[in-house]
């Protein structure tokens, strides 16, 4: 009995290399070219103006964060920080393990029927210390919206084009290989209640009740967010690029030709280049297309 359980360990390790054989160069090559052949696929498979589009998008590597490009803000007037105390805004914004830190631009926009404050908070020793904060004037003050946090701009009021509706564009970076972004815009159900809601309950009204966050997405510190009128129609869409996970279908094709596990597949596939377009009849962003570099 004894000679039996020494002998399993033993059979064990002889199996091993079997179960864990890695692929040979020319298995390797084919599941390359493999690959390669489903992206030609998908990618053919695109809308022309996307095709058309990513040619003029190039994904530049940079080794730092970035806000995003080709934003179209709304017009924003800086105005003196003193401004800033009588209107509910902090002077400095605390951070974990560091010194306070400073208000250093004060902004005021108006668009879509409101009146906003946009405030930047930055030092000059750690951009992820940097945050934005966004207020908006509902009834007689300015209420707090919301906050982006870990890099310069990172809290921003958009349009996409002539007759767009706002967003509001927010980052959170805080370190590592991504950027968390997200676009809320207005609740026109709700705003169109906002004047009722002030008469009846004012201490009960809360910002957040009229804004509906609408996409996230996440960005790779390599990549990008780009905001482009990829179609001509007078209207950008947001153009992210990131990583991706290997395609459901493709990693298929590739465990049963090659007997591959899960595991073998747990990093990024490729960049990928991810185009949204926002759908007036809907409300909501659609995703229109994915090129994979």
């Amino acid at each position: 009995m004894k000679k039996t359980l020494l002998l399993l360990p033993l059979l064990a390790l002889l199996a091993a290399p079997a179960l864990l054989r890695s692929m040979t160069n020319e298995e390797n090559e084919g599941r390359a070219e493999i690959e390669q052949g489903w992206v030609d696929r998908h990618n053919e498979k695109l809308l022309q103006p996307i095709k058309d589009s990513i040619k003029k998008i190039k994904a530049k590597k940079h080794s730092f964060l970035t806000g995003s490009r080709k934003r179209h803000m709304v017009p924003m007037k800086r105005i003196r920080l003193s401004a800033a105390s009588k209107n509910g805004v902090p002077l400095d914004r605390p951070f974990p393990s560091a010194t306070p830190v400073p208000l250093v631009a004060l902004y005021q926009a108006k668009a879509g029927g409101f009146s906003f404050l946009i405030a930047d908070y930055a030092d000059d020793y750690d951009g992820l210390h940097s945050s934005s904060d966004i207020y908006i004037k509902i009834g007689l003050i300015y209420r707090h919206l919301f906050r982006g946090e870990g890099y310069r701009g990172c809290a921003r009021i958009l349009t996409l084009g002539k007759d767009s509706p706002l967003f509001f564009e927010m980052g959170a970076f805080g370190g590592g290989a991504d950027c968390r972004k997200t676009i809320y815009t207005l609740d026109q159900t709700a705003v169109k209640n906002l004047s009722n809601d002030l008469y009846d309950h004012p201490e009960s009204v809360k910002p957040e009740d009229y804004v509906k966050e609408v996409l996230e997405f996440d960005v790779w510190l390599e990549g990008f967010t780009f905001y482009k009128d990829v179609d001509s129609d007078g209207s950008m869409e947001i153009v992210n690029c990131t990583t991706s996970e290997y395609p459901s279908d493709l990693k298929t094709k590739l465990q049963g030709k090659y007997h591959q596990e899960d595991n073998e597949f747990g990093g990024p596939f490729r960049k990928i280049a991810s185009f949204y377009k926002w759908d007036a009849a809907k409300l909501k962003f659609e995703n229109i297309g994915d090129y994979y570099y």
